[in-house]
């Protein structure tokens, strides 16, 4: 008879769905990119005068982005973190990649066999599981100036100007690689097996890794250059997984209440009513 651990078994659910939530940001972040770089694009072929009206709408695109690079930041420290303990061996990640690569075989025109090679090769003595961790590391340290990018521009096209799209690409090719190392992650903790999330992860990994061997491994030798990633201090009963966890904030706090207006509040410098 098989005994189940109900502990155990609600620990891999963590660590699976906090890696699932890590994955789809990635995928978030990526798209709004895409349409960042187009949008931009676009309005490069206005006059001045037409292209500062588009600052406002602009401007919404630019806070998804800028809340995005705030989660993923958060998401490559606990995953980097992860990665780099005992717990998580070349072994695991490469076993887990190909996983992925085969599950996702059938549908995508490039071999993943012949990409997860490529991507070995590139890295040129860099185990894919390290520059994975290389990876986390550079965009926890980075996201920060990235959104400051994005804020800068936004200001350019307020005065008329057409600034180029894009995250940095450096930026962007370690935001690519903490999307494989997050799908991975969701490999490892289902033993290897991708069989519920399959299709879903495995095509945009093996696709991200052509990606990434298509416009990023000249880029490695930077992801390396970034500092490890801080150590938090956890409290004894943490598992090294819980690290990423997504901040969840507390209630509101209340910092004034309209005594002419019964039930209209300010929350934070805003007032709204209950």
């Amino acid at each position: 008879m098989t005994t189940i651990d109900p502990e155990a078994d609600k620990d891999q659910f963590a660590t699976q769905f906090r890696s699932t939530q890590a994955f789809v940001e990635v995928q978030r972040l990526i798209t709004l990119d895409d349409l960042w770089t187009a949008q931009l694009q676009a309005i490069s072929q206005l006059p001045p005068d037409v292209r500062m009206k588009q600052y406002h709408p602009l401007s919404q695109l630019v806070e998804e982005m800028s809340t995005g690079l705030s989660a993923i930041r958060h998401y490559a420290h606990g995953i980097g973190l992860t990665l780099a303990s005992s717990s998580v061996s070349d072994h695991d990640f490469d076993e887990a990649l190909r996983s992925l690569g085969r599950s996702a075989a059938t549908s995508i025109t490039r071999a993943p066999e012949q990409l997860i090679e490529t991507l070995r090769s590139g890295l040129e003595g860099v185990s894919p599981k390290d520059a994975a961790i290389y990876a986390c590391n550079y965009v926890y340290w980075n996201a920060d100036n990235e959104a400051g990018f994005l804020r800068a521009k936004l200001d350019q096209i307020e005065r008329g100007e057409a600034p180029t799209g894009d995250l940095s690409h450096t930026f962007r090719c370690a935001v690519t690689l903490l999307g494989v190392a997050a799908g991975v992650g969701l490999a490892i903790v289902t033993g290897g097996s991708v069989v519920v999330i399959a299709l879903g992860v495995a095509v945009p990994v093996i696709t991200a890794v052509g990606e990434f061997c298509d416009h990023c491994l000249k880029v490695v030798a930077q992801l390396r250059s970034a500092p490890p990633l801080p150590t938090p201090v956890l409290p004894p009963t943490t598992q090294p997984a819980q690290a990423f966890a997504p901040h969840i904030p507390g209630p509101p706090i209340v910092d004034g209440i309209d005594e002419e207006q019964p039930g209209r509040v300010r929350i934070g410098g805003l007032w709204i009513s209950l």
